[in-house]
């Protein structure tokens, strides 16, 4: 890994991550969802028109599935094919984890493939099964991470 390369990326997300901090009452919604949907919306509409009422029911189902506790929610992360492998992914996770720890709180993913539970695994999630999206669509593997210790970050 190239600690030149993978500086400026800690740095950005250590910035966002110093203007974020998990809702005080367990409510998660404020954490992901608002931002993720104003984010997300104009082009999930242009994309899916005549799909967009399977797409609100998967989107439904995904939300009875998230954790209703505070936690810190993974919600997009991917890498380039040919950027994989060089830590760029560890490097995006490892501020969000590390508050995560801190606060006391877990961490929430849904994981995109089955291939990436292995990968999320080695960083502390674990499998909760699988959700499927909509009725014979795409499925998803959400995972959680229970907050670590200082003591079990050092081993």
């Amino acid at each position: 890994h190239d600690p030149a390369m993978l500086a400026p990326i800690r740095e950005r997300m250590n910035a966002v991550m110093q203007s974020l901090d998990p809702a005080p009452n367990g409510d998660a919604k404020p954490m992901w969802w608002w931002c993720d949907a104003l984010f997300m919306a104009p082009p999930v509409l242009a994309v899916l028109r005549r799909q967009l009422p399977a797409a609100l029911r998967g989107w439904a189902r995904m939300d009875r599935h998230h954790p209703r506790s505070a936690h810190w929610y993974l919600s997009t992360l991917g890498t380039d094919p040919d950027w994989q492998g060089r830590g760029i992914g560890a490097a995006l996770m490892a501020p969000v984890l590390a508050r995560a720890d801190a606060a006391g709180v877990g961490a929430y993913l849904e994981a995109s493939k089955e291939d990436n539970v292995a990968y999320y695994a080695r960083f502390g999630f674990v499998a909760e099964g699988e959700l499927a999206m909509v009725d014979d669509g795409p499925v998803l593997w959400p995972m959680w991470r229970q907050p670590r210790t200082e003591s079990e970050e050092e081993r």
